[in-house]
């Protein structure tokens, strides 16, 4: 297990995933958050004995706003994420995650129970339908993946990426869901899909890491996965708990609904299209 030091304490701590996994990046040169710092013999160590994950916050740089976010910059996003993904092969920690069709089956079932529209009502069984199409064949590569790389975990300084943060919700999955979530977040403005930011960012991912076949040929279904799986988890948190923390932002689930109307509306073969362009990828991963 991975163990982190601080100046004032005589025994080393055990890391929480997070912290380990961010350590294990940083090694390694990966921009993510700094609330570690490199001693003279040179391992990093934790400054501060907490087992959260250093917030995103720390980071240098600022988040930009979704009107900004241009090719350049969706592919720098899809580089980092597959450096991401190749640098952490050799972290032995494994956390298991809550990604799985069945478990959004589970939120959606929560959901139900709780709906208070005929609306909502017609937006729950609209998830529940999309969910059963969709499953992760076990030929998919697997490793640590992010999990969650929206907008504003990316801190840019101009136009050049500086950091990355919000790893709690990193664990133990398949690389392409994780290209899906970073697509359905990056790759859409006002709920609409903008080809260019989706090829960027497959190409800016396929230059560090090149898709094998079933990734490519997954790759859309994994995206309408991502965004149902994110409509059911804004539904359960925002409309269906009884009682939600008031300091939480409100998100309205209804864009991820629009989102997946949007997938639905370009098809597999306009997707595939879109995001792979004239790319020719070797068939292996490297």
């Amino acid at each position: 297990m991975a163990l982190g030091y601080h100046p004032s304490m005589a025994h080393p701590v055990p890391l929480s995933f997070e912290e380990a996994l961010v350590q294990h990046l940083a090694l390694r040169g990966l921009l993510v958050p700094r609330r570690l710092d490199v001693e003279r013999g040179g391992a990093i160590t934790a400054v501060v004995p907490q087992r959260e994950c250093a917030p995103c916050n720390s980071l240098p740089g600022r988040a930009l706003g979704v009107f900004e976010i241009g090719a350049d910059e969706a592919r720098q996003v899809g580089a980092f994420l597959a450096d991401l993904h190749l640098c952490s092969r050799g972290f032995r920690r494994r956390r298991r995650n809550d990604i799985e069709p069945q478990h959004v089956a589970g939120v959606l079932e929560r959901c139900i129970s709780a709906v208070r529209s005929s609306a909502q009502v017609r937006d729950v069984k609209t998830l529940a339908l999309e969910l059963v199409r969709h499953h992760f064949p076990a030929e998919l590569p697997r490793g640590i993946i992010h999990g969650n790389l929206q907008v504003g975990s990316v801190r840019f300084a101009g136009h050049q990426l500086c950091g990355v943060g919000d790893f709690e919700f990193a664990s133990f999955g398949p690389f392409a869901f994780d290209l899906a979530v970073a697509l359905v977040a990056w790759a859409f403005s006002h709920d609409g899909f903008v080809r260019e930011r989706a090829l960027a960012l497959v190409e800016g991912y396929q230059s560090r890491r090149p898709l094998v076949p079933v990734e490519r040929g997954m790759l859309y279904e994994l995206c309408r996965f991502a965004v149902t799986r994110l409509a059911a988890a804004r539904f359960y948190e925002f409309e269906a708990r009884p009682r939600r923390d008031p300091g939480v932002q409100y998100q309205d689930y209804h864009h991820y609904i629009d989102r997946l109307e949007a997938l639905r509306g370009i098809g597999a073969s306009g997707f595939r299209n879109a995001v792979f362009g004239s790319y020719v990828g070797r068939d292996h991963a490297r």
